[in-house]
């Protein structure tokens, strides 16, 4: 089976593909402090639930980068309705083929082997936003 159609089946039943709860999430979305020219990418994004909420918050600009379709799909219909969608750009590639250093906020939770693995995620988060924007290393 498919690493991302097996993911997306045993995420569906959450609003986050991760192991991070949520209220954990959302002490985290309510201590971020964004502008609305801000931009952020979710690299691994799953259904996008964690860039819509900080689209719903912040009305910020967001890229989700998401290799299944199936969860760009359950994305799309989560953001329709709750955000404007010209606020999202759903991307349904590689993320090693697209990204970008043009982000001030940037996700990988739980998404290492969009990347590679591990440290080549951190190199890539470290380049991309050390200079620019927020980097944490969750």
């Amino acid at each position: 089976m498919d690493r991302n159609k097996f993911s997306a089946i045993a995420h569906r039943d959450h609003a986050f593909s991760n192991p991070i709860s949520e209220s954990k999430i959302n002490t985290i979305i309510n201590q971020t402090k964004l502008n609305p020219n801000d931009k952020a990418i979710d690299i691994g994004a799953g259904t996008s639930e964690l860039l819509i909420r900080y689209i719903e918050k912040y009305n910020i600009s967001a890229t989700a980068i998401e290799l299944y379709d199936g969860s760009i799909e359950t994305a799309r219909n989560r953001a329709n309705g709750r955000i404007s969608l010209d606020r999202i750009q759903f991307v349904n590639e590689d993320a090693k083929q697209v990204i970008d250093n043009y982000s001030i906020l940037e996700f990988r939770l739980g998404s290492t082997h969009a990347i590679g693995d591990l440290a080549a995620t951190l190199r890539s988060v470290e380049e991309m936003c050390s200079s620019r924007g927020l980097y944490s290393r969750w």
